[in-house]
């Protein structure tokens, strides 16, 4: 889902937070309050966690909109009821692209964002900000501590290492610190108890009312700008987290794969096609980088692939009853066959080789199934890209794969700002339409399973 998929003149359009029943429990009156809001907001008290015999904090479990912390439960601290409640006095919206909530009649939005490099979570990000950083800052108002940006302490027994990283200019400010008892209890701040975890979140604080639209927009212009700034002077690499589609895909395969006994392993593997086939899996979270993996899996076998598609062809000409070596167009007719195979296309070569490697009914049964919905036909999320129909007569099943996959690999290699490319834009990591890419992982996982079954060593 794209920001321009939205009708931002009217709020209605974003969701809200949904209803449980209350639930009953000897909290204090102001603890019983926060209870009821909750609930109908989508947020159900479970019980008072206690350690060592006192009561620590509220635990909630959040039924809300997002997909990835649906469920998740959550640790509110006691002494943060108050700011809690101080926030659910306005109202929030669910971000339309990013696990994150916003509050445009405040100026306010959150949102959950993790370290993108080799540990990628908030706790590898808090490591990267206990560094002795010095910021460059704009004076605020939040400077003056009558207005500081809610949030409750990261390190609960070790308050000496709590991170606040605020950045401002006269119009707004930007934070990073401890999730706010809001997205705590929305349950992307995962503040639980034994939780490895970190809470932290990126705060926006507009300084006034924006209209949706325009606070969406702002958002993504200032999150780029500091990701990138933060990479390239300070080598912190952050990541916005963004939202799972309704009909996305599980992030790993099937379970019901879990029901095939384990075996002692019978294919012999190339290590090179072994290392690129687990890599893709393993990046599943990244759908972009998987996708070039699995198509890596396929690219390894290109040549061979061609090679036979040849070396059929010339064995046909060659046992033809009218070849004869001393007539020049069976001669030639060898050549071309030759010449074509060393000059193929790469567009050419996957079709060859998924022609050559794919077995038909496994293409029928994988598009049959109806867990795909409209992913594969013009109604997709994928733009400028082959759509796929079984009943088409006049193109091949394969043809139509290779092509597809053929174009949504050039809409990820070729990041071109050039009007020419307008129907097919690159197909940037993290965008609402890579998070869509899911089912074609999917295809990209069977074809490359394919290729490497036809030529197991």
């Amino acid at each position: 889902m794209t920001q321009d998929d939205h009708d931002w003149d009217d709020d209605s359009d974003l969701e809200m937070i949904g209803d449980v029943p209350d639930t009953a429990v000897p909290l204090s009156g102001l603890e019983s309050d926060l209870v009821r809001k909750l609930s109908s907001r989508g947020i159900e008290f479970l019980a008072l966690e206690t350690e060592e015999g006192e009561e620590e904090g509220l635990v909630f479990q959040s039924h809300s909109t997002f997909a990835d912390y649906r469920g998740a439960r959550s640790l509110l601290p006691r002494a943060a009821v108050g700011l809690l409640l101080e926030q659910l006095e306005n109202e929030f919206f669910i971000h339309p692209d990013y696990i994150g909530i916003l509050s445009p009649a405040i100026g306010y939005a959150e949102l959950a964002v993790r370290r993108g490099t080799r540990r990628p979570t908030t706790l590898g990000l808090a490591l990267a900000f206990s560094r002795d950083l010095e910021t460059e800052s704009a004076v605020c108002r939040h400077a003056e501590g009558a207005a500081s940006l809610p949030k409750i302490p990261v390190y609960r027994l070790r308050p000496e290492r709590e991170i606040i990283i605020h950045l401002a200019s006269e119009a707004v400010c930007l934070e990073i610190s401890g999730a706010s008892p809001c997205a705590t209890v929305w349950g992307f701040g995962n503040r639980y108890s034994g939780s490895p975890d970190v809470d932290l979140t990126l705060k926006f604080d507009f300084h006034e009312q924006l209209s949706t639209s325009d606070m969406v927009s702002e958002i993504q212009t200032l999150l780029s700008s500091l990701m990138y700034e933060l990479d390239v002077r300070n080598a912190i690499n952050i990541q916005p987290l963004r939202r799972l589609q309704a009909d996305a895909l599980p992030r790993r395969p099937s379970a019901s794969r879990a029901k095939i006994p384990l075996r002692f392993p019978e294919m012999s593997i190339e290590p090179d096609v072994a290392t690129l086939f687990n890599f893709a899996s393993a990046a599943v979270d990244n759908p972009t980088l998987s996708y070039l993996f699995y198509y890596q899996v396929l690219e390894y076998f290109f040549p061979s692939a061609v090679r036979r598609s040849s070396l059929k062809r010339i064995k046909d000409e060659l046992s033809d009853p009218l070849f004869s070596k001393s007539n020049t167009k069976s001669l030639m007719r060898i050549l071309t066959i030759a010449e074509k195979s060393a000059n193929q296309t790469e567009e050419r070569q996957i079709k060859t080789l998924l022609e050559d490697c794919v077995r038909s009914d496994q293409l029928l049964d994988f598009f049959s199934t109806s867990e795909w919905g409209a992913h594969f036909t013009r109604k997709g999320p994928i733009r400028g890209v082959e759509n796929i129909n079984v009943e088409n007569r006049d193109k091949k099943l394969s043809d139509q794969v290779a092509d597809r996959v053929y174009q949504i690999r050039n809409r990820i290699v070729h990041a071109k700002d050039d009007i020419r490319y307008d129907q097919a834009r690159a197909l940037l990591p993290q965008s609402a339409e890579a998070e869509s890419l899911r089912p074609d992982l999917a295809l990209m996982r069977l074809l490359a399973s394919e290729v490497v079954l036809h030529n197991q060593s």
